[in-house]
């Protein structure tokens, strides 16, 4: 742990760097600090720590409210309307029910812009298979219900401010089919650092089970983050050469490491073979 860098006048753990960043996931993935989603899981915590850094949080925020759903960084919703009120480009935002109709309804107003609302009803939940879904649909209807028009709303309006991430209510509600791809070796070798071998399966961890809806890529994305979600958005082997491979050539030692074995899993992934053109 000698590389993280305290300060001299606060302790502050807070990487610097890809390298740091890799050891802090490992530091930390064994404690009991971190939400059980992510107990010994460092690939998840280093994507967390990722995506809260381009929202401006803290890497001990973005574990307490950034959750990785199915191969997905995503947002509590409680956690996405804070950010959200707490940013400039946010007017008002206004939440109310209709109990008689079961209806949510969301209002956002994003400053110098008209206010636009979106709804989630009980009729709609039943219509995507929601309503008699076991857990907090069965129990906390009124809620969940809360929880979709809000994600509707804020998603739509405010996509900048939470730089395309989805909501993990709505996520986890997704319909998932697995993908089995048969038995995957995982090799240590003990000649290598911790941090080394983490970076050699760094992307099949990071990698998506299935298909999902790509987010945007925030203005502000570096160039690893920049190719990782070409290579995840890619659909054929000419998008992945001519998209997502311009963007690897960009990147140096390990990152273009990670870059390489991501790009190599995603050729795989459509049948074909290939890697990184040097």
């Amino acid at each position: 742990m000698s590389d993280l860098k305290l300060s001299e006048n606060t302790f502050d753990l807070t990487p610097k760097n890809l390298e740091q960043a890799m050891q802090y996931s490992e530091l930390i993935a064994g404690s009991n600090i971190v939400p059980k989603d992510f107990k010994n899981k460092p690939g998840d915590i280093l994507i967390a720590i990722q995506m809260g850094n381009e929202l401006g949080l803290k890497p001990l925020q973005s574990l307490q409210n950034i959750a990785v759903i199915n191969g997905r960084p995503t947002m509590w919703g409680d956690s996405v309307i804070a950010l959200v009120r707490g940013s400039s480009k946010c007017e008002w935002i206004k939440e109310t029910f209709d109990s008689q109709n079961m209806t949510a309804t969301c209002v956002a107003k994003r400053l110098g812009g008209d206010p636009e609302t979106r709804t989630f009803s009980m009729d709609d939940a039943t219509k995507a298979g929601l309503a008699n879904k076991q857990g907090p649909w069965k129990q906390y209807p009124k809620r969940m219900l809360q929880l979709r028009a809000r994600a509707f709303a804020v998603r739509d309006v405010f996509a900048d401010v939470i730089s395309g991430l989805a909501i993990r209510e709505e996520v986890q509600d997704y319909q998932h089919k697995p993908i089995h791809r048969g038995p995957v070796e995982r090799v240590v070798d003990p000649g290598v650092s911790a941090t080394d071998n983490l970076l050699n399966r760094l992307a099949p961890e990071m990698a998506p089970t299935e298909p999902a809806t790509p987010a945007p890529i925030p203005d502000d994305a570096d160039d690893l983050c920049r190719a990782a979600h070409a290579i995840g958005d890619a659909q054929t082997s000419d998008e992945l050469k001519t998209i997502a491979n311009p963007l690897c050539q960009k990147l140096i030692g390990k990152e273009k490491d990670i870059a390489r074995q991501m790009y190599i899993d995603k050729k795989n992934e459509l049948n074909q073979e290939g890697v990184i053109e040097t």
